[in-house]
């Protein structure tokens, strides 16, 4: 706001330039949507001083948003609930995974048994 030259750019062309006040003049101008689009972000952190982006603004000003679907890719399915497993489900599943490697678990439960029974 304090700037004494700003330049707006678009898909880098130069769309307008000039102060702060001359910009927000230009009712359909980028920095005018700009400025309006930060005020509207601004007045939902600030709740109580909306007026700091445009002092020119009052209180009574009133906005309306809508939301507006531009094309079929906003309106996505749900995500279906996912259903939590138990352990021995978890446990069979990660067997089940590691289907190619059963020979060398079964090594190693034989080895370990082994092992463990030296013990007795």
């Amino acid at each position: 706001m304090k700037a004494d030259n700003i330049v707006v750019l678009n898909k880098g062309q130069v769309v307008q330039q000039g102060t702060h006040e001359a910009l927000l003049a230009d009712v359909r101008g980028a920095y005018y949507s700009l400025a309006n689009a930060q005020q509207l972000s601004m007045r939902e952190d600030l709740g109580q001083n909306p007026e700091i982006l445009d002092p020119e603004k009052t209180a009574n000003d009133e906005i309306v948003l809508e939301k507006v679907s531009l094309d079929a890719e906003d309106q996505r399915p749900e995500k279906p609930e996912l259903k939590t497993k138990g352990f021995v489900g978890s446990f069979m599943l990660f067997l089940w995974e590691q289907k190619p490697q059963w020979r060398w678990y079964g090594l190693m439960l034989l080895s370990a048994l082994g092992a463990g029974g030296m013990y007795f």
